[in-house]
């Protein structure tokens, strides 16, 4: 349930993210007032989520979820739990991930300390923040790799003469 959680929460993240990289910049554009306001609680509700998403991400390492694919591929009940944290980011979804929750945290940094600018363009530097970004939401969404359930038999282990691809068995 908990990769579940963080699957959604990261389309509730993209969701935002869109509405951040689009509705600001339109406001900005015809003068509008309240659609120039979405961007400040938009990257707020974006970190949030992407937060979230990462966290059951780690969750997941920590407990030593296997039926999520990418734990299974990337974790092990011997490693300690400092190799497990670390073993979120190991791969390129998780890399992806991490760096996701770096540039959302960034916006809310540009959101913070752009109060002072005039509404007109701190507006447009939120919304054009969050545009790379998008891509990069979009990717994890599309591939389901990192949260790709592979089954509750693996609930608890790895089923015994389990090896990874690529290894040659012993």
């Amino acid at each position: 349930m908990i990769p579940e959680i963080g699957q959604f929460a990261l389309i509730l993240a993209l969701s935002l993210a869109l509405c951040q990289g689009v509705l600001p910049l339109i406001g900005a554009h015809r003068d509008d007032a309240a659609m120039m306001s979405i961007a400040r609680p938009a990257a707020a509700g974006q970190f949030l989520f992407v937060a979230v998403s990462f966290g059951c991400l780690i969750w997941a390492f920590v407990t030593d979820d296997f039926s999520v694919l990418y734990v299974a591929n990337h974790s092990q009940l011997a490693l300690p739990t400092g190799y497990k944290i670390s073993a979120v980011w190991s791969a390129h979804e998780g890399s992806l991930l991490m760096w996701l929750l770096i540039l959302a945290a960034w916006t809310i940094a540009v959101a913070r300390y752009s109060k002072e600018l005039r509404q007109k363009f701190a507006a447009r530097g939120i919304g054009a923040a969050d545009t790379p970004a998008n891509e990069g939401r979009a990717i994890p969404l599309c591939s389901g790799r990192q949260i790709e359930s592979i089954g509750p038999h693996w609930a608890s282990a790895p089923p015994a003469g389990w090896r990874r691809a690529g290894r040659p068995r012993r």
